[in-house]
């Protein structure tokens, strides 16, 4: 009886390893985060003039508290503060954007992130309009490369060629 019973645990052992995948967080990687943008003439439309637009950019481990924040303008207005509304924030960057210009940025991937959340800080916030959510593949130690265009007042992905 003993035997037996070691047996089905050692056979409930090497089935349980046999199921569980290899789950592991994408690496740090320098330059591991492309980001291509072109923005409108009207960029952030103002008292009839065009405005800069800072872009907040995320590095998460997990998107929930990000997708939470993103539904309502209040949730919005924070995330354009650059906190670290909660533990799944590895990391934040901002970036300031011009009217009628295209650029590459280009940051460090940090160890953990699974996931990019960008918001746009227009005049004229309308939540669901100016963020946008990026998921980086498990052990992936690929450039993730993202492509924006910033509108009079939304942000927009553009799918790569």
């Amino acid at each position: 009886m003993r035997r037996l019973f070691k047996l089905l645990i050692a056979f409930a052992v090497i089935y349980m390893n046999g199921c569980s995948s290899d789950k592991s967080p994408p690496p740090y990687k320098p330059g591991g985060i492309v980001i291509s943008y072109a923005t409108d003439d009207d960029l952030n439309t103002y008292d009839d003039s065009s405005h800069s637009v800072m872009l907040a950019v995320y590095q998460l481990n997990n998107i929930n508290g990000f997708h939470q924040l993103a539904k309502d303008l209040t949730g919005t207005q924070k995330l354009l503060g650059l906190t670290k509304f909660d533990s799944s924030v590895l990391g934040v960057d901002s970036i300031f954007v011009n009217a009628a210009e295209s650029g590459t940025i280009k940051l460090d991937r940090l160890q953990d992130t699974e996931w990019i959340g960008v918001v746009a800080g227009y005049y004229n916030l309308t939540a669901g309009q100016v963020t946008k959510e990026f998921q980086i593949p498990a052990n992936s130690n690929k450039i993730l490369k993202i492509n924006l265009v910033l509108s009079p007042d939304s942000l927009q992905e553009v799918p790569a060629k």
